[in-house]
Formats: structure tokens, sequence, C-alpha cells
């Protein structure tokens, strides 16, 4: 066997790659170089690469109109072709197809589905509101906790159930 070389090239490894077994480990063997690398190393060093490439990635907001396509990519091929086709994650791709009636429902260039801006009960809301300002007009403290009882006494009065 001839001494180990450093200018293998991926091309050697990736084509020319076979496995022999030597002993109770198996090793990976380039036959240009005839060098060899346990798997348990190989494992190791994908390991250190991937710690370095798992770093956090800066959230990212995407149109409406690009989930479309993304969408509709994923539809013909899978959803881990499409996030690598378009640079997203997996997860965004099988969320987005959850969320394809709202996705295709809405305006391109919207990126958030949060919910209605009004809230389910507006005469709730109305009388709590109400309670605040006689509150604040009388000079008395307002806590959040005195907000969510009135909030509790009247949606009991009005028959809203808790949910």
């Amino acid at each position: 066997m001839t001494a180990p070389q450093d200018d293998v090239s991926s091309a050697d490894w990736g084509n020319n790659l076979s496995m022999c077994e030597t002993g109770d480990a198996v090793h990976a063997v380039c036959p240009s170089s005839r060098r060899i690398q346990s798997l348990t190393g190989q494992w190791y060093a994908r390991q250190e690469l991937r710690s370095v490439s798992t770093m956090a990635a800066k959230r990212m907001s995407y149109s409406a109109q690009f989930k479309r396509k993304v969408i509709l990519y994923a539809e013909e091929n899978r959803n881990h072709h499409a996030a690598e086709e378009f640079g997203v994650g997996r997860t965004c791709v099988i969320r987005w197809r959850k969320q394809q009636n709202e996705i295709f429902g809405c305006a391109p260039a919207r990126k958030k589905f949060t919910g209605p801006k009004n809230g389910r009960h507006p005469q709730l809301e109305d009388k709590v509101a109400e309670y605040v300002r006689t509150q604040r007009q009388n000079a008395h403290a307002v806590t959040a906790d005195a907000i969510q009882e009135n909030a509790n006494q009247v949606a009991r009065r009005m028959g809203i159930p808790r949910h």
C-alpha cells in the first residue's frame, strides 16, 4: 500500500469508492491513492461540517406569490426537492402546503397569516374598553388582572363560553 496523498480529489472518492473489510472495521478505499479512512472517521468529519452549517439561519418572510410557486413545484415533485430548488426549509414547504387555501386565496404580496384583526366578540371588547375608560377617568389604576376579571364577568353576563 502506498503512502496517503492529500491531493485526492472528491471525484476520485465519489467515482472510485470501494469498500473492504479489515478485521472488525469497515473502511472506505480510494483506489487512485489507496488511502483508507474508516467510516467512523467519515461520520465524525460530516458531523463537524454539519455543526458549522447548522448555525441559526436568519428568519425570512416570503410573499404569497413565492409560496405559490413552491407549492406548485412541490405538488409535481417532492417537498424535499422543492425545498432544495427554492432554498427554503422542508418544514416551510410542508406548512405552506397545509395553508394552501389561504395562500392561493390572498393577495400575492401578502406575507403573513396572523388571523383576524377584529376579535370574535366586538360587543365584549366595547364594554371592556368602556370599563377601562371610566376607571382612568376616575383616577383608578387599571391593571391587566383587573381588565381580565372585568372581561370574564362581562362575558358570563353575555353568555359567552370560556375557551
